[in-house]
């Protein structure tokens, strides 16, 4: 919760540029911006874009230590160093198996947090994406988590098997929710079949 609290204003930053630049770019080109759902619906998955890429995208710490220095006029701490990344290729359920890995509460948090970090992905993609199935909603959101995973050791982080296979559930997961509330209440507008044209 910390982490997401600390990446907020940079994602809010970034959608308030967005909305910024949709509504010159529409404007110069002759067009009405869409309903204020449909502008609000982009606005929140550009938000979500941004958070996501804020979080797995910058060296560890980056956040913590931005508003240590902003609230404290000096470093609290340091960055990961660039590029001194690691590749982990083996999926923790074969770790666990082997007796490697305990079922603490810090890997179930790990699990659980990238299968929750990757659900909004495959509901807003579903949502906010004019032509999206659900098997491209799926393709979108793994694509993503594997760019991301691929850029992570770069900036001092680590590609994770583990990480890609749960980002896939959390997609798969959300497309699914997005399916679901759609059969469940097929008269409130989501504006899927909505485009920018």
């Amino acid at each position: 919760m910390r982490y997401f609290l600390e990446v907020l204003p940079f994602a809010l930053i970034v959608t308030a540029l967005f909305e910024l630049f949709r509504y010159l770019w529409l404007k110069k080109r002759g067009r009405r911006r869409r309903t204020l759902s449909r502008e609000l619906s982009l606005g929140l998955f550009s938000c979500y874009l941004a958070g996501l890429f804020g979080l797995v995208c910058t060296p560890a710490n980056t956040w913590s230590y931005l508003f240590y220095f902003l609230r404290h006029g000096q470093s609290g701490g340091e960055l990961a160093p660039l590029f001194s990344g690691e590749f982990n290729l083996i999926p923790t359920i074969f770790k666990y198996i082997s007796g490697e890995y305990t079922s603490d509460g810090w890997v179930w948090s790990m699990l659980l947090g990238n299968v929750v970090m990757y659900l909004p992905m495959g509901f807003l993609a579903m949502w906010v994406l004019p032509r999206a199935t659900y098997l491209k909603a799926i393709a979108l959101g793994f694509n993503i988590s594997l760019v991301t995973e691929l850029f992570q050791p770069i900036v001092g982080r680590s590609f994770d098997t583990d990480d890609l296979i749960l980002n896939g559930i959390g997609v798969v997961v959300g497309a699914a929710l997005y399916l679901l509330f759609r059969k469940l209440f097929p008269k409130i507008n989501l504006l899927k079949n909505e485009s920018d044209g």
